[in-house]
């Protein structure tokens, strides 16, 4: 179900009319500075129209099913929308540490979303340098507070996060979107000329930050989450014509149409307009416009260990990035740099999406080898030089949280399946091709591990004789024969031949994966292309053999290149596989997620 939200109203001195007549706020009040969506706060607090009865935003929830997100707690979010005819009070939220205790409540950051301008528009976010306490007081005092902030203009469609602690203030002729947390607990510092018994300067030196803020002006105008915290996530939608849009299962949701006008069902809602959606609700929709969508979410964090590099990511519950952080692995100092890289990784994500140090109590991490998943340790990673290494223990140990480690292909198995559309398959084998060649199985919609964790080393099962030996130490592994290493000791030895030409094609600085460009002008490279595919193919048909999956993933570098030969190479593979075409097909696709699947699957790790 899902319900209009009647708001509440303030009028204040930098009150206006936009709300009323281009918002769409139906008021006694001449003028409106703020329109609340939704609040638990007694001041501020809106009502959802429930058939012909309004029930109080409190009493709703109190008697609503709000989502497993929230299973056992009120939800602190506030959301309104804030129209300033002239410059608003200068203030800053304090941290959550501060307002606990010295208000009882939580603090926090700021979404703003610029939903209208008049000409020359700012806002006022951060320091333009660093300062001390005694410059700011002193700039207060004298009026020059506005001359140390950061003066930017503003479009209609930017967005802007306000950190607990940045000082802040929003320009004459803004009006937009503010969700916080909780209340809207904040610290006047400056007030122009006017007398405002709520300046409180002292309190606010205690939690302002007086370093330089940079402003993020690169505003990704595309963007789809505008932002992600502990208690609220803000995403945005566009809908152009009909769509139906399902909604989180995991939290309720606080709607707002912030552009153009949509039918919701039957209901109608206009520009300014917001509906409370239950969790898990399909609502067609019907029209053009763009929804702002609050709810309160749930995040895993990952690290996917790789050669040369480890790559880290932040996943809502809705399988959006949050946020992506990458160090390199170097591997061949040793077991001690690996980790510290890996902690390094860890404490990026956090700075870069702003989650506070104690946020989240367990990490996942997909490693490259055989891993015993009970006790954290890395058995044997041939491609990093491990062996019985102890990695989820010391890690854990340098992060003070849970560590949860698995075979780099089983977690690109688990993103793939646990994040995309995959989840409609029963059973999926996923192949990663890249630095090595690894494969994850989901069965009966788990990741299967087998008895010791390792049961899916598909890149060490035996498919051919060759001259060169694996990295494991064996002959004629499938890793072998289509890893990039060995991909490039191939091209190499091709391109030093001149009877092939690609000596001409190719040139040193190239990526080996080049010959599969010439696969239709050069001999040699028709050549290797059609030898890569069947060693390929021994593999994808001992896989259906062994799993008889309904869908088998390509993920890894090298699969983007070889995506073309797809079609062919799942015909092929249906005929050569056990029983043929009279077994039920097995379908083959590239990942979605690519090279980001194991990064993906290592937050899944933290879910399952």
């Amino acid at each position: 179900m899902f319900y209009k939200i009647k708001p509440t109203f303030n009028q204040t001195l930098w009150a206006g009319e936009k709300l009323k007549y281009r918002y769409h706020k139906n008021s006694d009040l001449e003028s409106i500075s703020d329109s609340y969506e939704f609040s638990l706060d007694e001041g501020y607090m809106p009502s959802v129209e429930i058939g012909d009865r309004l029930v109080s935003v409190k009493d709703y929830i109190k008697n609503n099913n709000l989502g497993k997100n929230l299973e056992g707690k009120e939800p602190n979010l506030f959301v309104r929308l804030i129209e300033a005819t002239e410059n608003m009070p200068v203030e800053v939220s304090p941290t959550d540490d501060y307002a606990i205790i010295r208000y009882n409540k939580l603090g926090g950051s700021k979404l703003w979303y610029i939903l209208d301008v008049e000409d020359d528009a700012y806002i006022y976010l951060g320091f333009n340098n660093d300062y001390t306490e005694e410059q700011v007081l002193s700039s207060v005092a004298d009026g020059r507070i506005l001359t140390m902030m950061n003066k930017v203009p503003v479009r209609s469609g930017d967005f802007y996060r306000v950190p607990a602690g940045i000082i802040y203030a929003i320009g004459k002729g803004v009006t937009l979107y503010e969700a916080s947390q909780g209340a809207d607990l904040s610290i006047r510092i400056y007030d122009y000329d006017r007398l405002d018994p709520s300046i409180n300067i002292d309190e606010a030196t205690k939690v302002l930050k007086y370093n330089q803020y940079v402003v993020n002006t690169q505003i990704d105008r595309k963007a789809k989450v505008l932002h992600a915290g502990r208690y609220y996530e803000v995403t945005k939608f566009n809908i152009f014509d009909k769509y139906n849009l399902k909604f989180n299962e995991n939290s309720f949701s606080v709607v707002t149409v912030s552009r153009g006008s949509l039918k919701a069902e039957e209901l109608d809602i206009k520009r300014g307009e917001s509906i409370l959606v239950e969790p898990n609700e399909l609502i067609h929709f019907e029209g053009k416009g763009e929804l702002l969508i609050a709810r309160v979410a749930d995040y895993g964090i990952g690290l996917d260990v790789g050669g040369t590099s480890i790559k880290g990511a932040i996943i809502d519950d809705q399988a959006n990035k949050i946020a992506e952080f990458k160090t390199p692995t170097e591997s061949e100092k040793g077991e001690a740099i690996i980790v510290d890289h890996m902690r390094e990784c860890y404490l990026g994500l956090l700075d870069e999406s702003g989650f506070p140090r104690n946020y989240f109590t367990k990490v996942g991490v997909g490693f490259p080898g055989n891993i015993d998943t009970i006790n954290g340790i890395v058995k044997f990673s041939n491609n990093l030089g491990l062996t019985n290494s102890p990695i989820a223990d010391l890690l854990g140990k340098q992060l003070g949280i849970e560590v949860i480690i698995d075979n780099d292909a089983n977690c690109a198995a688990l993103g793939e399946y646990y994040y995309t559309d995959k989840r409609k398959y029963h059973d999926m084998y996923l192949i990663t091709l890249g630095t090595g060649v690894g494969g994850g199985a989901i069965i009966g919609g788990k990741l299967f591990k087998g008895g010791q964790g390792s049961i899916s080393e598909v890149g060490h099962m035996k498919v051919k004789s060759d001259k060169y030996k694996c990295t494991c130490g064996q002959y004629g592994c499938f890793e072998g024969l289509l890893s990039l290493k060995r991909l490039k000791m191939d091209v190499d030895e091709l391109r030093n031949d001149p009877n092939t030409g690609l000596g001409e094609l190719i040139s040193d600085d190239d990526k080996p994966l080049k010959i599969f460009q010439y696969d239709e002008e050069n001999k040699a490279a028709a050549e290797y292309a059609k030898k890569y595919q069947n060693n390929l193919l021994l593999g994808l048909v001992n896989v259906c053999n062994l799993f008889q999956p309904e869908i088998i993933v390509l993920g890894g570098g090298v699969s983007y290149v070889i995506s073309k030969y797809i079609p062919l190479l799942e015909r092929k593979m249906n005929a050569y596989k056990y029983s043929g075409y009279d077994a039920p097909k097995v379908r083959l696709v590239q990942a979605t997620l690519g090279n980001e699947a194991g990064a993906y699957g290592a937050a899944a790790l933290t879910k399952i």
